[in-house]
């Protein structure tokens, strides 16, 4: 990558003359970054089976290759199971992990004899005792990184009271208690947040295990949450609560799922700049800072969606796709600031405020916006008239967008 953007490649160069200067936005995809973040994961927690959050990008190509790799697949709906079943993909390697379920989505996974699932709640317990008793179950315990982009516990989990009553209202049920499961909530950043959950699923487990008629408990499920900012850490803490808690339990089996650890950095995002609109720069009269709005074609409807949910420091900051080798800009003494808009008429349609970058945007250009396989093409709407369908541009091994 140059001092002012990253000269496209030649996938891109070809894809871009074809599409020419009114195409919409695209993907550009490299399963060989999927690869190296499997073989990170393996080397960092070899013991952990990680069931790929389906919902996180569910793009058919990238489910391929992981089914091929052996992973299993966290689904949160019919629809999810069905997309993982289409990949051959054994029933026993799917985890059906939302603790709220639709009655038809359960029978469902029953008749397609997938067994595991999660509950965080008597009620929903009971759902299952009446609709598929045999059904495998995981008790959702409450586990909260308040650094976390999205704190998933205000939604779901239980505390040890509510996880110990449960067990019993399993047995009188005839509902068996396989597994125990947390989430810290996404994209974390404390590795002690797994380490104090992993710390209460041991809890849970001596309180069962100290029961007359106990359940065959034989798996910790750690959730996500996972980043590549945050594996190596995160890895540490769950290889320490383990050995601390778990060192002397034999035949547990660990599971996780991670999506945008595996996902995000596969994907680039390459929007078109549609407008400009030049702003005064208040507090650089001598035009030292070059203010402006720029307009690309997509947005929070369609792409970028993690702008409102996670905030717009979640966006990564784009970089100029040169299309014809390097360019000379004018630029700047102290750089060029820019408020950037989607392109609906929605005035909540803001992608990144105040994004300072090294180059002048001229109308035309082609801004690549870095790791973005994450919660951006499955959260695509079609509101305005814009498509809810971004192409996808997958370039060879070697080779990365700005390569």
């Amino acid at each position: 990558m140059g001092v002012c953007g990253w000269t496209a490649c030649p996938r891109l160069v070809d894809h871009l003359r074809t599409v020419g200067e009114n195409g919409p936005s695209f993907f550009v995809g490299n399963l060989a970054a999927v690869v190296e973040k499997l073989d990170e994961w393996n080397t960092q927690l070899p013991f952990v089976k990680p069931f790929y959050a389906v919902k996180c990008n569910d793009n058919k190509t990238l489910l391929a290759l992981l089914a091929g790799k052996g992973l299993g697949f966290d689904c949160a709906s019919q629809k999810e199971m069905q997309q993982i079943l289409q990949c051959a993909v054994d029933p026993e390697d799917i985890i059906f992990a939302s603790p709220q379920k639709a009655e038809n989505h359960i029978l469902y996974a029953h008749e397609q004899r997938i067994q595991k699932t999660v509950v965080d709640s008597e009620e929903e317990l009971r759902k299952l005792a009446r609709l598929a008793p045999s059904m495998k179950v995981f008790l959702r315990l409450q586990a909260d990184d308040p650094t976390a982009r999205v704190r998933l516990s205000k939604k779901y989990g239980m505390s040890f009271q509510e996880a110990i009553k449960l067990l019993a209202i399993a047995r009188d049920l005839s509902v068996s208690i396989v597994g125990i499961c947390f989430h810290v909530g996404s994209a974390a950043s404390n590795p002690a947040a797994y380490f104090d959950a992993i710390a209460m699923c041991r809890q849970v487990l001596d309180f069962n295990n100290s029961l007359a008629s106990r359940h065959a408990i034989t798996a910790i499920d750690v959730g996500g949450g996972f980043t590549a900012a945050n594996f190596r850490r995160v890895a540490q803490a769950i290889r320490s609560a383990k050995a601390k808690y778990f060192g002397e339990v034999n035949g547990m089996q660990w599971m996780a799922e991670p999506g945008r650890f595996i996902a995000s950095e596969a994907f680039s995002l390459v929007c078109r700049v549609t407008g400009i609109r030049s702003r005064p720069n208040a507090s650089s009269p001598s035009n030292k800072v070059h203010n402006a709005e720029i307009f690309v074609n997509d947005g929070i409807y369609q792409n970028f969606l993690n702008a409102l949910v996670e905030g717009e420091k979640s966006i990564p900051t784009p970089v100029l796709l040169h299309c014809n080798g390097n360019s000379d800009r004018s630029v700047p003494r102290d750089g060029c600031v820019y408020t950037i808009w989607g392109q609906t008429c929605c005035s909540a349609d803001k992608i990144k405020t105040a994004c300072s970058l090294c180059y002048r945007v001229e109308e035309g250009d082609w801004l690549c916006f870095p790791s973005m396989g994450a919660y951006t093409q499955v959260t695509a709407s079609g509101f305005n008239g814009f498509s809810a369908v971004t192409p996808i541009i997958w370039i060879p091994s070697a080779q990365r967008p700005g390569a």
